[in-house]
């Protein structure tokens, strides 16, 4: 590099799914079209623009590069919890500070390892826009934040992947997701680890707010605890709750080990694809009333997922259920999933349980004037495959680190290939947090790293860092001949 490290300069200066335009008002990326590939990570188009990153959902963002100039570059070099714990100038610090920063930024990592977040005082809350924090550039075996629940609060334009997020029964603040959104656009959070929670592992929530353009792609979403919720309730072991969200895009994601809510949809539009789960109980999907908020009708395409179960209950082993206060308006579309009660349904709303939650009468013949025939919306774009495919396809690519898994998600994929394992109260049922190495790593000392990281060399529309990020998560997502790294 010329004897100078590039990097150190940067930081001390500086066959389915189009929903129409939803985008009015939001930023440049906007009016961009995007094509679509079988990848499973970030996908690169085909047209004049085809180093622009696209993820399989209804926005367009590409997190802190979606600005209208460079971000700044942060690197997490350290594993404490101090937010204070950083240097503006160096641009170097922990993950708490490199969050807290108000700028448009692009977080990287030359360090692995957990951080144990359980001293923390507040939440680790993402409130400023334009943000890309980028899992994929740790080295191996990657980071796991512990002990804390990260939300994306109140902002817009966020991508996070390739991070571990595993609460435990001892954790910081008040709540005991792992990670939510709570009134923010355009997000996406894709290659994501999340375990061990105390309410859901995950979920959307707003104060009469909606989230919009919400993308939840190829994660693992497992082992929920029966123990240590809140307010005291036990066997609130559940996955993802929907509310306040429209234009939902869930696809290619594992739930593992939940006892309901595998999603919980309430309102909005909603894509949910080629997902596998296998659970108890309530093992399926959950259209659910939405009892305040601005939205109350649930248009949602239900297509190409897996659904199993280790428990002989008929809620268990249909598809999902539909409760009877649902509004009359709303409207589902599912084809081409698996569940057992699938496979002697001779139609779709068999493969549904119809869920009176008050004790009252509803039935199948209720149920049916709720599904229909064809897409209550346009799903042309996005990658779907066939459900049969969906279990290899699942187990192999999503996760965190698919190519460089740590010992949780290992036991967890080889359980669900052997259909065994199941719900847990404590993290320590099941062995509790593995060690993980503390490794450093001078990014500038990467093969690739651009010495011009906002510069676009090949003149495709995407600058050399977007380009290498996506390199670098290629590489733990095991996409390419090279070791992950």
């Amino acid at each position: 590099m010329n004897g100078t490290n590039p990097l150190l300069l940067l930081l001390v200066f500086g066959p389915w799914a189009c929903f129409g335009d939803s985008n009015e008002g939001r930023s440049a990326h906007d009016d961009d079209d995007s094509d679509v590939d079988h990848s499973t990570g970030p996908r690169q188009d085909d047209d004049d623009d085809n180093g622009i990153t696209r993820f399989d959902g209804f926005t367009k963002t590409r997190g802190a590069f979606s600005a209208d100039e460079p971000p700044a570059i942060l690197i997490v070099d350290r594993l404490g919890a101090d937010p204070d714990d950083g240097n503006e100038a160096s641009g170097r610090g922990t993950l708490a500070w490199a969050v807290a920063q108000s700028k448009p930024r692009v977080i990287l990592f030359e360090v692995s390892g957990t951080i144990d977040m359980r001293s923390a005082d507040s939440i680790l809350a993402i409130q400023t826009p334009y943000v890309t924090i980028a899992g994929q550039t740790a080295p191996s075996p990657g980071v796991t934040v512990r002990g804390i629940s990260t939300r994306v609060q109140q902002t817009h334009d966020v991508v996070m992947q390739h991070l571990r997020f595993r609460l435990g029964v001892d954790y910081a603040a008040n709540t005991g997701d792992c990670l939510h959104v709570h009134a923010s656009d355009d997000v996406v959070l894709d290659h994501l680890s999340l375990s061990w929670s105390t309410d859901e592992l995950s979920g959307h929530i707003g104060d009469g707010d909606n989230n919009r353009r919400i993308t939840w792609t190829n994660n693992l979403l497992t082992e929920p605890l029966a123990s240590g919720h809140p307010d005291g309730e036990s066997d609130h072991n559940y996955a993802m709750i929907g509310y306040y969200v429209d234009e939902l895009s869930f696809g290619r994601n594992l739930i593992a080990y939940s006892r309901d809510r595998n999603p919980m949809i309430r309102s909005g539009r909603s894509l949910l694809f080629n997902n596998l789960a296998f659970n108890e109980r309530k093992a399926g999907v959950s259209y659910s009333p939405h009892r305040s908020g601005e939205m109350d009708v649930i248009l949602s395409c239900f297509i190409g997922n897996a659904v199993w179960t280790y428990d002989d209950n008929i809620m268990a082993q249909s598809a999902g259920r539909v409760y009877e206060e649902v509004s009359l308006d709303s409207r589902i579309y599912a084809a081409d999933n698996l569940c057992e009660a699938c496979a002697e349904a001779t139609s779709v709303p068999e493969t549904f349980y119809p869920y009176a939650d008050g004790g009252g009468t509803f039935d199948v013949e209720l149920l049916e004037q709720f599904f229909v025939d064809t897409p209550p919306f346009d799903i042309d774009d996005f990658p779907i495959v066939p459900a049969a495919d969906v279990e290899e396809l699942v187990l192999t690519s999503a996760g965190a680190r698919p190519a460089d898994r740590d010992e949780v998600d290992i036991r967890v994929v080889d359980q669900v290939r052997q259909r065994t394992g199941g719900t847990i109260d404590l993290e320590s049922d099941v062995g509790g947090f593995p060690f993980l190495a503390e490794n450093h790593r001078d990014l500038s000392s990467v093969q690739g790293f651009p010495e011009a990281p906002f510069s676009d060399d090949d003149g495709d529309g995407a600058s050399n860092l977007e380009e290498w990020l996506n390199a670098q998560a290629r590489l733990v997502e095991g996409d390419s001949q090279s070791e992950a790294r």
